[in-house]
């Protein structure tokens, strides 16, 4: 017969955890993974960010553009700041012929973006015709539309250009 005080003592000694030396080269070898993970990770997110800022750009003018189609009257798209697309735009049609926003005439709403990407134009309004086309731009003249990520960021920079049409394509932007 076993004595109990023998059985116990021998789970004991058999029963182990980490020893300190094997958690730090856990620790280590976790750190070195990481130092790798991390940048291409925040470059993920940065494409991400770009990505979808660019494509909330390009479906706000598409919006306007089939907006105007439909009904028949010119559909505008605007920055809310004096031309700081980033800080957020909206899409209304201006029903009452005024040339000014009105409340009642929003049709949806851009808000201001996240993160340190800008968007610059050389125009603050878009207008789509009721043909769905550029209304105020000469045959054949492009507007463009500089989303701007930073300086050594440049691969994930694009151009947003509507033609006169009224289409709008993206590009990356051209790096120096």
């Amino acid at each position: 017969m076993v004595d109990r005080t023998e059985t116990e003592s021998f789970s004991m000694q058999s029963s182990r955890g980490f020893t300190l030396i094997e958690l730090m080269v856990t620790i280590a070898v976790l750190a070195v993974i990481l130092s790798f993970a991390v940048p291409s990770f925040q470059d993920l997110i940065r494409s991400n960010r770009t990505q979808t800022q660019t494509n909330l750009l390009t479906n706000a003018f598409n919006l306007a553009r089939s907006e105007a189609i439909k009904r028949g009257a010119a559909v505008r798209v605007s920055a809310l700041n004096n031309g700081n697309w980033h800080q957020g735009w909206r899409v209304w049609v201006d029903s009452n012929g005024n040339n000014a926003f009105d409340d009642s005439e929003l049709l949806r709403l851009f808000s201001a973006w996240t993160g340190s990407n800008t968007l610059t134009s050389q125009t603050s309004q878009v207008i789509f015709s009721s043909d769905g086309r550029l209304s105020g731009v000469a045959a054949g003249a492009d507007t463009n539309f500089s989303l701007n990520v930073g300086t050594s960021y440049c691969r994930y920079e694009r151009i947003i250009t509507i033609n006169s049409v009224g289409r709008a394509t993206v590009k990356r932007k051209e790096c120096q």
